[in-house]
């Protein structure tokens, strides 16, 4: 599912890194309601429940260490000034305090993809629960790979980086993230 954001002002509200994914996923949440970026709300255990299974798909990661294994994923493709955005999320639990790790990726394709400095809108963050600005992380440095984009149907890849956290005052590290055969255009269940 694709959507075309042709206002310069709405756009300009998707790229600020103010609250990083948390921006995005209230504006995308407020602005295209039936657009499938609905999941980015916090969602229900019942909701979740009622995700179609992905079979073979995974979203999985070293936070700090610590394994982060995503029950629910899902996927969004938007057009914001021209550029085609694909976005890749793993999430764990639901509602307010659930963590997710949140990619990025303009004009998609097979290939490798900068992190942080002039990543022309190619990011990655972390957000770890509740407090957006103690729990938030966005990737300063890293990069992703997607190592398999099969049109219409799933997305696989890896991913790695760091970032502080919007006080500035924590350092987050992220190792070893894969993304494995998520489909495209839809939340799912991660079985």
């Amino acid at each position: 599912m694709s959507h075309t954001i042709n206002s310069p002002r709405l756009a300009n509200h998707f790229y600020r890194r103010i609250a990083g994914t948390v921006l995005l996923s209230a504006v995308a949440a407020l602005i295209l309601p039936n657009s499938g970026s609905g999941w980015f709300a916090a969602a229900s255990a019942d909701d979740i429940s009622q995700l179609p299974a992905a079979p073979g798909a995974k979203f999985s990661a070293n936070v700090d260490g610590k394994p982060f294994v995503a029950t629910w994923v899902g996927t969004t493709y938007t057009t914001i000034k021209g550029q085609e955005t694909l976005n890749v999320t793993g999430h764990i639990g639901t509602g307010i305090d659930s963590q997710f790790i949140n990619c990025n990726i303009v004009e998609p394709k097979v290939g490798s993809y900068v992190l942080g400095g002039h990543a022309m809108g190619t990011s990655c963050s972390y957000h770890g629960g509740g407090d957006v600005f103690n729990g938030h992380f966005h990737f300063e440095s890293g990069s992703i790979e997607i190592t398999e984009l099969d049109a219409g149907k799933t997305v696989s890849g890896t991913f790695s980086g760091s970032g502080k956290n919007m006080s500035g005052n924590k350092t987050l590290a992220v190792t070893d993230g894969h993304f494995t055969k998520i489909p495209l255009g839809q939340q799912s269940r991660v079985p």
